[in-house]
């Protein structure tokens, strides 16, 4: 057995503990993961578990389909880890949820008076598609600046030998930046649309609160 923070993975039954705490109450969300060809499956195993696990981050209809999602371009282990950071990472909003779509887009959800004016403000219904124009992860970042000097060393006819080597360190600094994701941000390893969502929402929550701690202390400041 293994403990990686709060993702207690069992190797043996091959079983993920995923642990929730909110308001001083803690619970555990016992998943089982199986691969089947390329496609992981979870199953939840707790009875009675709360269907939303008491998160900001809405548990998806289709859990076998936002596996394979997950998982198009992560090994199992790596995408529960960056789920089990988004889904902590959400555990105090007060203001949004978010929940998948069949069509795997990430739809923002007001449950505050603020959060729904905020989202009157900013165009009524939010919601992040699959695909979109999104900022590129720091782990895609490093992707795309490996591939673009690869690219200019090629066209500058650079010799196999110098091509070699910058193979090499170009692996060795894919392997550094991949570590640091995995490790430091989780979050990174997930599908686009999810980290704008999940951005969107932190921000969000900011100014909302701001406004309501500012509004609070001048209340107090006029004795109202």
């Amino acid at each position: 057995m293994r403990n990686n923070g709060h993702i207690i993975f069992l190797s043996s039954v091959n079983l993920y503990q995923l642990k929730v705490a909110k308001n001083q109450f803690t619970s555990f969300v016992t998943c089982k993961i199986e691969m089947k060809g390329n496609n992981m499956q979870i199953q939840n195993n707790t009875p009675n578990a709360n269907p939303n696990f008491g998160m900001a981050f809405r548990k998806p209809v289709d859990i076998d389909k936002y596996a394979k999602y997950i998982t198009e371009h992560e090994s199992p282990r790596r995408a529960v880890a960056a789920s089990n950071d988004f889904i902590r990472s959400h555990l105090t909003d007060t203001h949004f949820d978010m929940e998948m779509c069949s069509d795997n887009s990430i739809k923002i959800v007001a449950k505050t008076p603020e959060g729904r004016k905020f989202l009157d403000k900013t165009g009524g219904e939010k919601k992040f598609p699959k695909n979109g124009n999104y900022s590129f992860s720091k782990l895609e970042e490093k992707q795309l600046e490996i591939e673009e000097r690869r690219d200019a060393l090629e066209k500058a006819g650079a010799s196999k030998f110098k091509m070699f080597f910058f193979n090499i360190n170009s692996s060795i600094e894919m392997f550094i930046q991949k570590f640091r994701s995995k490790e430091l941000s989780p979050k990174d390893l997930l599908p686009a649309n999810m980290r704008e969502a999940d951005k969107f929402v932190n921000d969000s929550e900011k100014i909302i609160n701001n406004e309501i701690t500012l509004r609070n202390s001048l209340n107090e400041l006029f004795g109202s």
